[in-house]
Formats: C-alpha cells, structure tokens, sequence
C-alpha cells in the first residue's frame, strides 16, 4: 500500500463493494467542534535512537562514519538514548551496514502512537468532504487543549449505538503506513 491507495467500502447496496482508490482530502477533527473527549497513547516498546550496526564476520560502519561504531537519531535528546545493536549478515561493505541501519534507525527513532477519540459525526449535519470519516484515510487531529496536532490515518471507526446515538463515533488513529490487511479489519500497528 506504499503507492498510496486505500480500500473504500460501499455497503450501501447489494453486493457490498471494495475498491482500490486514491484517497480523497484529508478528514479533520478538532475539539470544540466535532471531539469530545481524546486519550493518546505513545507506546515505546520498539523505540531506538541509537545503533551499533555489525555486518558479516564483525563488520562495522567506523570506517565510514567519523570513527563511531554507533549511530544516533536526532531523537535521542527526546526520548534519551535507547541503545540496540543491528546485525545485517548480507552487508557487502561497511557503507552498505551504515545505510541499511540509517534505514532501520529512522523506522525507529519515534515510538508508536495512537490516538483514540471520541467524537461526533458532523458530516451528515455539514456535508463538508473534510467531515467525512473513513478507514484509511488520513485525519487531521487538532487539540490544542492538550497541547497535540497530528495528522495520521484513521485505523479503527466503531459506533457503539447506531440506535439512540447515530451520530457518535469513536475513532482511532495510529502511525505506521496501512496495510492491506489493517484496511480490511480496521485495525493494527501504525506507524
């Protein structure tokens, strides 16, 4: 899903369609206008700012990086230093070791963090695209309340009374790129 598409469902209708599209304009939620409450959750478990890359028979990237073993994210003066070392057997050289680890360090130089919501779904009151909520799509959160902005893809959607309270919704954003699989089930690791 790099290529930047999403699934877009039509339930609408027998059969029930699922299509591979472009996504539209970026959703918004803020509060005061559509959030009534907001949990965000940072979840550190595969954190790292800083690698000690090793290659094949021992191989380091000190030849090709100022004489350090270690390479350290600009996060580090963030999160602190999360110490982990990168084993790449298949590394030609120690050029080769230094970018594949600056690759793996930027993949995990931020924790993972997912934002819960819950909101009302102004878009059947407003009509504005930038109201609609969907899986997949990106979501422009902003709460400036609690000192947080965000824009990530909305990973889960669940209304938990269509009967009395059709238009409450809860929403849960996260930050990794989808997946096919994550579209499909509403859910997943995001990053």
């Amino acid at each position: 899903m790099d290529s930047g598409y999403v699934w877009r469902f039509d339930q609408n209708r027998l059969p029930w369609r699922l299509s591979l599209v472009r996504p539209e304009e970026v959703c918004s939620l803020r509060m005061g206008r559509s959030v009534t409450d907001a949990e965000v959750t940072l979840r550190r478990g595969d954190l790292c700012t800083c690698l000690m890359p090793i290659g094949p028979d021992g191989m380091t990237i000190e030849s090709v990086n100022d004489g350090s073993p270690l390479l350290v994210s600009e996060n580090e003066a963030l999160y602190g230093r999360v110490t982990r070392v990168y084993q790449h057997p298949e590394a030609a050289d120690p050029y080769a070791l230094k970018l594949a680890a600056q690759q793996e360090l930027s993949r995990l130089d931020a924790p993972l963090a997912q934002i819960r919501i819950d909101a009302v779904d102004v878009h059947t009151l407003t009509g504005e695209s930038m109201d609609t909520l969907r899986p997949g799509s990106l979501c422009r959160f902003s709460a400036k309340e609690m000192g947080t902005e965000a824009e990530e893809r909305i990973v889960q959607l669940d209304y938990p009374n269509l009967i009395s309270t059709p238009e409450r919704v809860k929403v849960t954003l996260a930050n990794l790129p989808l997946t096919a699989a994550m579209a499909v089930n509403g859910g997943g690791r995001v990053r």
